[in-house]
């Protein structure tokens, strides 16, 4: 996983994925451990849930510790998009392939810009900076 900010890249971690398809459709578990590159020592590892519920016909992340994350599955690609504390994130999970790539991004949720008002938009146009990247390409193991 190589870990970007504003002054570019500043990290490289390995990571180990271990996806596990219960049902194809409505629900998928999966491990990230996180390694060390100098020694391959798992520095930590988290366990995940996608599942679909069919009490509120949505998808959700669920990260184990009472954090549930909606997520929407387009083409071949799930999306989240969350806000936490004074950040923001929006994080894919994309089948490419046999491969799968794992990105997420996030910043301050306080605007950096607001545009003048936009009669036609009947609004204004407000930005987020992004102060991080985390990315990943997860192959499987041959």
């Amino acid at each position: 996983m190589e870990i970007y900010n504003n002054n570019g890249l500043q990290q490289k971690v390995g990571v180990l994925f271990d996806l596990q398809i219960i049902d194809s459709t409505n629900y998928w578990t999966y491990n990230m451990s996180y390694i060390n590159l100098k020694n391959d020592k798992v520095m930590s590892a988290k366990a995940y849930k996608i599942f679909y519920s069919e009490e509120t016909k949505k998808l959700w992340l669920d990260e184990g510790d009472s954090l549930l994350i909606e997520m929407t599955r387009l083409g071949d690609c799930f999306y989240d998009h969350f806000e936490l504390s004074d950040m923001f994130y929006h994080s894919s999970l994309c089948k490419q392939n046999e491969n799968l790539l794992f990105k997420i991004t996030g910043g301050q949720k306080k605007p950096t810009y607001k545009s003048p008002y936009i009669k036609e938009a009947q609004g204004s146009v407000e930005t987020q900076h992004l102060d991080f990247l985390q990315s990943v390409l997860l192959k499987p193991k041959k």
